[in-house]
């Protein structure tokens, strides 16, 4: 009966320690896909360019910040870091404000083309922006805005209030119009109901929107590679500027890619809680 009893429990104890290693290697290997880009890319940056293209790749070598201080000293980069921050804040700003209104009236009110808007909203999203841009470059051209950064910021606000307003729209359907009308039979304006009750209990959905917003708006390329030229000039052509007639520079393009994420993972890092909230808040209706 002992040696039974003993052959179950050590049976038992393998099946658990099986578990754990299959559990481990689950969570393991996506890990390692997601993240090996981003180790590449760094290793690449600290590499001179003749150790960039050695086939098979080092992994042991001598780590250099040359391709950053490169990237740093060059004037123009600075000015498109700091052209990338103003557009796309500009445009979070004011794409957000603008779905919070239109998600909130899309919501909560009934009103005769209510989901021919909402859907129109979305079908701007099929079109990819490359089919887009041409009729934006003759608009701007003719109106006098090229190369500026209302142009861009307008431009992005076309991409971003579709996306701002349907994310948003979903958190608010999420939240029971039982709390919005108990703060109004109390006396709150609709107004001042949205303001104290609403938008406090959806804020985790409006980080999370505004962190995707800002992922859109950042990382776009066709949109200031046809509508800007130098004045309003944008990060993602900077990057490309390493890509030349002789060869293509991978150390500094990695070196200034790393640079260009900074911001975006400070930003998320900062507010990594309410994107975690924001992102399950609107999962359940109800």
């Amino acid at each position: 009966m002992e040696k039974l009893s003993g052959s179950i429990f050590k049976s038992h104890l393998f099946k658990t320690h099986l578990s754990s290693i299959g559990r481990t290697i689950i969570i393991c290997v996506p890990t390692i896909i997601t993240i090996f880009p981003f180790y590449w890319m760094l290793i690449i940056s600290l590499k001179v360019h003749k150790d960039a293209l050695t086939i098979p790749p080092k992994f042991i070598f001598t780590p250099t910040i040359s391709n950053y201080i490169t990237v740093l000293i060059k004037m123009d980069f600075l000015r498109g870091i700091l052209n990338s921050i103003i557009i796309c804040s500009i445009t979070i700003v004011i794409s957000v404000f603008i779905g919070i209104l239109a998600a909130y009236s899309i919501s909560r009110f009934r009103f005769i083309g209510r989901q021919t808007i909402l859907y129109s909203m979305l079908f701007t999203r099929v079109f990819p922006p490359i089919s887009m841009v041409i009729p934006y470059y003759l608009t701007i051209r003719s109106i006098g805005l090229y190369d500026t950064y209302l142009c861009m910021v307008l431009a992005y606000l076309s991409m971003n209030i579709p996306l701002v307003t349907w994310l948003i729209k979903s958190y608010i359907d999420s939240l029971p119009k039982e709390i919005e009308h108990c703060a109004m039979v109390d006396g709150c304006s609709r107004l001042r109901t949205i303001i104290s009750i609403t938008l406090p209990l959806i804020a985790p959905g409006i980080v999370a929107t505004a962190i995707f917003s800002l992922f859109v708006s950042w990382n776009n390329f066709v949109f200031p590679l046809i509508l800007s030229s130098k004045r309003a000039k944008m990060l993602p052509l900077y990057i490309a500027e390493y890509v030349g007639e002789t060869g293509i520079e991978w150390p500094s393009i990695m070196a200034a890619s790393i640079i260009a994420l900074i911001p975006v993972i400070v930003f998320t890092y900062v507010v990594q809680h309410r994107l975690v909230q924001g992102i399950s808040a609107g999962a359940v209706k109800g």
